[in-house]
């Protein structure tokens, strides 16, 4: 009799009928994710299509630099920033919602805790970023070297 009862209360929650719910459709390529903390990079190494679009998210209590850096040069041919709303890609935009490049030619973002707002395209290959905390209180000979991920585009 249980059974029977919770045979008949899962049929009723699972309707495809008029009330229920349906899955939000997905509009636009694939993303993918890495998550920021001040500590890792979560995945380190990305594998993605080339059709997909990457976001960052940061965890960190405190701002994050990351900067790509390989491959060395033809970075903005080959990475593709933009702001993931239309609203600020009117010019709305704070500093911290774009990349921009640097005068090494790398493209670099500063990041606030939270989702940064802006996604990127990347043609098919190799890529190292460097995640660095912006504004830590640390002597030169103890900062070591900065976190590192790669994204692979196939």
């Amino acid at each position: 009799m249980a059974v029977t009862l919770l045979a008949v209360a899962v049929a009723a929650g699972c309707s495809s009928g008029p009330g229920a719910r349906k899955a939000p459709r997905q509009t636009g390529p694939a993303q993918r994710t890495v998550m920021l903390s001040a500590f890792e990079i979560d995945p380190p190494d990305l594998s993605m299509g080339r059709d997909e679009v990457l976001t960052f998210v940061s965890t960190a209590a405190q701002p994050l630099r990351v900067e790509f850096v390989q491959p060395a040069s033809g970075q903005a041919q080959r990475i593709t920033c933009r702001p993931s709303t239309a609203a600020a890609g009117r010019g709305g935009e704070a500093a911290w919602e774009t990349f921009r490049s640097n005068a090494q030619g790398r493209l670099v973002a500063d990041m606030p805790p939270g989702e940064f707002k802006s996604i990127c395209s990347l043609a098919p290959g190799s890529y190292v970023f460097d995640v660095t905390v912006i504004g830590e209180q640390r002597l030169p000979s103890e900062l070591g070297t900065p976190r590192q991920g790669t994204i692979t585009v196939k």
